[in-house]
């Protein structure tokens, strides 16, 4: 066999390879697991988050520890935050936020849909400025989970594949998100 022989053949056994991944996702679908410690993990590229407020408030999140909840169907996230108040004084606090999973095809991504906090604190915080705290953290979680996935696919599996797959079925264990990705219908 001569070179272009050679090439041809490989090249042809990719093109049939392609086409037959594409048959069987489509009738099998690809089955994702995702653990704790991977959201932890690909949550965790994406922090120190940082973030002011009201002019005066910056709040950085960081330590991300996700608990997935069967019986709730929502993946709680809890960091540690800390507070600067005009550069003056920091506070270290405490946050729970807790939404459902969401897919999206066109970015092969997880998110956490309408987050929720379900515990916020701060040490030693005054009142004065804790109302203040806990109104800005609640746009600024928004505004996190909205932009920043839990998990991205598009690492791991070409942009082209993954966008041509749609959610089948998703679903959180207490020790695993799972979904399911499969072919559009035709």
């Amino acid at each position: 066999m001569n070179l272009f022989n050679k090439l041809f053949f490989i090249l042809f056994l990719l093109i049939v390879g392609g086409i037959l991944a594409y048959v069987y996702l489509g009738q099998r679908g690809l089955n994702l697991r995702f653990s704790e410690a991977d959201l932890e993990q690909r949550l965790g590229e994406h922090l120190p988050y940082k973030k002011k407020a009201l002019a005066i408030l910056e709040f950085e999140f960081d330590q991300p520890e996700v608990q997935l909840s069967a019986s709730s169907e929502r993946i709680s996230v809890s960091m540690q935050i800390t507070l600067d108040i005009a550069g003056r004084t920091k506070r270290d606090g405490q946050i729970m936020v807790s939404g459902s999973p969401s897919y999206r095809a066109d970015q092969g991504a997880f998110y956490l849909s309408n987050p929720r906090i379900d515990e916020f604190s701060f040490e030693g915080l005054s009142s004065k400025y804790s109302g203040m705290a806990s109104k800005a953290v609640t746009g600024i979680v928004r505004t996190l989970y909205a932009d920043k996935p839990l998990y991205e696919l598009n690492t791991e599996y070409s942009k082209q594949r993954i966008t041509k797959l749609v959610l089948r079925e998703l679903s959180v264990t207490d020790t695993h998100l799972i979904a399911v990705l499969g072919k559009k219908a035709q």
